[in-house]
């Protein structure tokens, strides 16, 4: 794809031409990978957490750069100055959004991990689960780790993380 549209905007519009081909191939690739995510492994994409993250992205990385370009021009120390503005203010917003994008504090991260260890759940990562992947294939007795606690309270060799049959 980013072949395709580079030849068909470079010629008119130079690096412009490049820069956009480019940003529209990395766009249908993440959408596909976002699809793969979904169809494949079952887990859901949550948007509103993607979409906030994405435009509070776009405002501290893009219009801060515009505006700073507009005022002080364009030199190093004004692109050090975007980079502190732009980095501080986009982790200071989703610091200040956290619990509404649903990320888990430390303490609630620590207290689960030990006994939920090798199962597939939401601690804010913005997928849902709609049957797990793994599960699924534990069920068959493939990839099932030694030091997992499975559903049938069993374990397996570690030659089965390897797909072997015995």
């Amino acid at each position: 794809m980013n072949i395709v549209l580079t030849l068909l905007l470079v010629p008119p519009f130079g690096i412009a031409g490049a820069a956009a081909a480019w940003a529209v191939a990395m766009l249908i690739d993440t959408v596909a990978a976002a699809l793969q995510v979904r169809y494949l492994l079952g887990l859901r994409l949550d948007v509103r957490r993607v979409a906030v993250t994405g435009l509070w992205a776009l405002a501290w990385f893009g219009l801060t750069g515009v505006a700073l370009r507009t005022v002080l021009g364009t030199s190093a120390p004004v692109f050090v100055l975007y980079a502190v503005v732009a980095c501080a203010g986009y982790a200071a917003t989703l610091w200040r959004l956290r619990h509404s994008l649903g990320v888990p504090s430390s303490s609630a991260r620590s207290a689960t991990a030990a006994p939920d260890r090798g199962r597939v759940h939401d601690q804010g990562s913005g997928f849902r689960s709609e049957g797990s992947f793994a599960a699924g294939l534990q069920g068959h007795g493939q990839f099932r780790h030694p030091d997992v606690r499975h559903a049938d309270g069993g374990s397996t060799p570690s030659s089965r993380l390897h797909g072997d049959r015995h």
